[in-house]
């Protein structure tokens, strides 16, 4: 308990320094920028500020290239199995939730995605029951049955 104090403790801390370092760099660069525009040096603002605004346009473009990429492979794999008529009608859709909603609706197919949504486990690798003092509260009513059925 002690040790978890310290810690949070420990981490409170450091977070707060690199909150103040964090401070402390964009007024330095503020000053810097007031320092260069009292000595009339827009231009060099103005460079900083134009790469800025291409780093960040091409981050952008990326991003909607890897969007453009990942809508098309969905709206493809949500008109698998349809009808002609049915993928028409789909492919009109601007939206890809609505999309969704109309693949659902129409062929009743399952669009979810495959994410794990099982619990954590509650047993250790070997196949033996974690103590119950290591266990969530649902852990311990998932394992009950198997508890009790060592003791008959």
């Amino acid at each position: 308990s002690e040790v978890v104090a310290q810690k949070n403790a420990a981490i409170e801390g450091e977070k707060k320094a690199r909150d103040e370092l964090a401070k402390m760099a964009a007024d330095s660069d503020k000053i810097r920028k007031a320092k260069l525009e009292k000595q009339g040096e827009f231009k060099t603002l103005l460079e900083e500020s134009n790469t800025k605004i291409e780093s960040l346009t091409t981050r952008a473009e990326t991003a909607e290239g890897k969007w453009d990429k990942y809508e098309t492979g969905r709206r493809t794999t949500l008109t698998e199995g349809l009808s002609e008529e049915d993928k028409a009608l789909a492919m009109k859709m601007n939206d890809l939730t609505d999309m969704e909603a109309f693949v659902v609706r129409i062929a009743g197919k399952d669009i979810s995605t495959s994410t794990d949504t099982r619990r954590g486990a509650n047993k250790l690798p070997d196949g033996k029951l974690k103590p119950l003092t290591e266990m969530t509260d649902q852990e311990k009513r998932d394992t009950h049955d198997v508890r009790k059925a060592q003791y008959q």
